[in-house]
């Protein structure tokens, strides 16, 4: 082409000195060397997974061919054309706006055309403004009149080159530029697809931009700029919303309800017809509130959406002693009407069964929501949250910690008021208001009022602010619902994956003996998981604390009597040797579940080798799920199925492949060959498959 060859102000128009006309200004040129010149340049059908690409086959192959060559192309699709047109302009150097395009009435494009991007002009009413008060855009056209036009060719279904014109009225790019063209800059399909899996696993799109930096070997090579991957994530979280966000959400859920029928999930509208309430529990939620639910946690937490809705979250503890989630609920309001939607669904989708214990943060319309619609659970106050308030509101660090003490002081409820008014008196809080109110609910915290009802060992809402900081690590203010709802999965699924780890743990190491009681912990060790069994081996430890001062026998009812040596206290341990049970006055087994260090001395001076069937609890023995534990496979099939969890395989797969392919330049050709062509034959079965199914609709009709 002489013009890449002459002086870059060339304005040849090779489109209008074109050795006559058909059909308008369709060219008639044709040249022998055509056909085989434009396969090198368009390849096998692959012309879009070249576009962008830079280096010098791409240009040489431009270089080889005229104006006469690009007016006798021809090309299957329009973006075949557009593909080739681009890539020509990359090759020397100008970018590429879209122009006119025409259809028939079927829908079908018959014309397209492509300019200059400095084609046009800025009207002179915008340059000569006297009112002018922010800086005027920088001037980008300059009325070039360089342009590409295909149109439809009837007989032979193909779009042919009818006006060409090559020539330009201003001067080229250098080739270091040619890149910041707007035209030339495109995220690949590939890097979307790593940058949006990445993205979901909460990396930054800033981060996401260094690593494909890094990947492509410079930003030279990238082909893209940060701004364009921030405008594509930006355009696919679109399309994933397009029928709106409250819409994409429920259509989400109701697609993983296909592929796990015992997903549960309910929401309400507003009088406007907006989503305002969301609740959703899926199979294996379900699962585990039928396993662990007698304890429910109950907490909410903010900024993890758009809309500023508060996300409850209701979960409790497992038998691994970790977080487990029963089911989450966005609200617009966390007043009564709210929680009482919450509380009245999630009954709902656990069949109407009523944990027998509950751990707010001390919300007075939780805790009418909870007397309402949960009359015989026992609820307690979160101690994380009395202990901020007590320091916010007393300010004393004596006091602070004489508060904690009477918290979990294990004593009679006349021990406790007693200790109490001492306290009260020594730190001068008689008229405080907080200590006034504090006591009047001491029912809700202190230790002597509640222990007796199981708790599992839950003290405080920590479980959900646990749950909360796994949240917050993907979920950020700016996520709609439909972002929120494909991170929760995500960070819910780190919870179970750390459930199968220390199942594992369990099921395949042993833990060296630590105690004395060798086969005690034998027993304990093969009943328990490790989480559980390694709390149970520290009250083994603890028993030799304790003597034991006294007793009775009547050959079937053994009564023992404890005492501390320090501290002075006294527990009984009461044994029936008929029906091997057994229970002690300081009401461990009856709060936490697992046996006490009073049990087992009574246990050695029993001589037993194992632990009472009273004081195991099944919750926390390895055959707590066991049957969900055999349906976990069925539940998760469906879900490996989807197109990400391909897409990272394969990604796993190729990783393999070019570590050990671009240390030397035949592999590096060979395999580069090789996912090229794997890639045009990827589109061509796609292309097979779609007209396929187009086939199938019109004979069906």
């Amino acid at each position: 082409m002489q013009m890449l060859e002459g002086h870059p102000w060339s304005t040849r128009d090779v489109g209008a000195s074109a050795e006559g006309e058909e059909s308008g200004n369709r060219l008639k040129i044709v040249h022998s060397t055509t056909n085989c010149r434009t396969e090198r340049i368009l390849g096998q059908g692959a012309v879009g997974d070249i576009v962008g690409q830079d280096g010098p086959n791409v240009n040489a192959a431009f270089h080889c061919i005229d104006d006469i060559d690009v007016g006798s192309m021809e090309f299957d699709s329009i973006e075949e054309a557009e593909a080739f047109y681009m890539m020509y302009a990359r090759a020397t150097d100008f970018g590429v706006r879209k122009g006119c395009k025409r259809k028939d009435k079927k829908g079908d494009v018959r014309v397209r055309s492509w300019l200059c991007n400095k084609e046009g002009e800025r009207h002179e009413k915008h340059l000569n403004r006297g009112d002018r008060i922010r800086e005027p855009k920088a001037v980008t056209r300059v009325n070039c009149q360089a342009h590409l036009k295909v149109r439809l060719h009837e007989s032979k279904q193909k779009y042919v080159v009818v006006q060409f014109v090559s020539g330009h009225c201003h001067r080229f790019c250098s080739p270091e530029s040619v890149s910041f063209m707007r035209s030339h800059r495109k995220v690949g399909k590939s890097d979307l697809q790593q940058a949006v899996l990445m993205q979901q696993a909460g990396i930054r799109t800033s981060h996401i931009m260094r690593l494909l930096v890094v990947q492509a070997g410079g930003y030279r090579n990238l082909g893209f700029h940060e701004t364009d991957m921030y405008n594509a994530l930006n355009r696919q979280r679109q399309v994933a919303v397009g029928d709106g966000d409250s819409d994409s959400a429920l259509a989400f859920l109701l697609g993983k309800q296909r592929g796990d029928p015992n997903l549960f999930f309910k929401y309400s509208v507003d009088g406007h017809g907006r989503l305002n309430r969301l609740l959703w529990a899926d199979s294996v939620c379900r699962d585990d509130y039928r396993c662990f639910g007698n304890v429910l946690v109950f907490d909410s937490t903010y900024n993890t959406n758009q809309y500023k809705f508060p996300l409850v979250v209701l979960c409790g503890v497992n038998n691994h002693y970790s977080t487990c989630i029963f089911a989450c609920a966005f609200i617009v309001h966390e007043g009564d009407e709210g929680y009482d939607w919450v509380i009245i669904t999630f009954l709902e989708a656990m069949n109407g069964r009523k944990p027998i214990a509950v751990v707010t943060d001390g919300d007075k319309s939780m805790r009418k929501c909870i007397k309402k619609f949960m009359p015989t659970a026992k609820h307690r106050l979160c101690s994380f949250h009395l202990e901020m308030n007590a320091a916010t509101n007393v300010r004393d660090k004596e006091f602070l910690q004489a508060f904690k003490t009477y918290m979990f002081m294990n004593s009679t409820t006349i021990n406790f008021e007693t200790r109490w008014a001492g306290v009260v008196r020594r730190f001068r809080l008689e008229n405080n208001e907080w200590v006034k109110k504090m006591y009047r609910k001491r029912e809700l915290w202190a230790m002597a009022f509640l222990r007796g009802n199981f708790f599992g060992g839950v003290r405080s809402t920590q479980r959900c602010e646990k749950m909360h900081q796994v949240l917050k690590l993907h979920l950020t203010p700016k996520l709609k619902f439909f972002d929120c709802l494909q991170t929760y999965d995500l960070a819910v699924g780190r919870l179970r994956h750390e459930e199968r780890r220390q199942r594992a743990v369990t099921e395949h190491t042993t833990l060296l003996g630590a105690t004395q009681l060798q086969a005690l912990e034998k027993h304990a060790a093969e009943v328990f998981t490790r989480s559980t069994f390694v709390v149970v081996r520290k009250e083994m430890k603890k028993q030799w604390l304790f003597c034991r001062i006294n007793g009775t026998d009547d050959g079937i009812n053994a009564v023992h009597f404890m005492k501390h040596p320090y501290n002075y206290s006294y527990y009984t341990v009461v044994y029936n040797r008929s029906t091997r049970h057994m229970k002690c006055s300081c009401l461990k087994m009856e709060t936490h579940g697992l046996p006490c260090c009073h049990m087992f001395r009574a246990i050695l001076f029993e001589e037993l080798k194992r632990i009472p069937p009273n004081c195991i609890m099944k919750r926390w023995t390895r055959q707590a799920k066991e049957r969900v534990i055999n349906d976990e496979g069925a539940e998760t099939s469906s879900s490996h199925l989807t197109e990400m969890s391909r897409y990272s395989m394969l990604l796993s797969a190729a990783n393999d492949v070019c570590r050990n392919a671009c240390k030397k330049s035949d592999g590096f050709r060979n395999a580069l060959a090789l996912f090229q062509n794997e890639s045009v034959g990827t589109e061509k079965c796609k292309a097979r498959g779609k007209e396929a199914r187009l086939w199938s609709c019109a004979t069906n009709e």
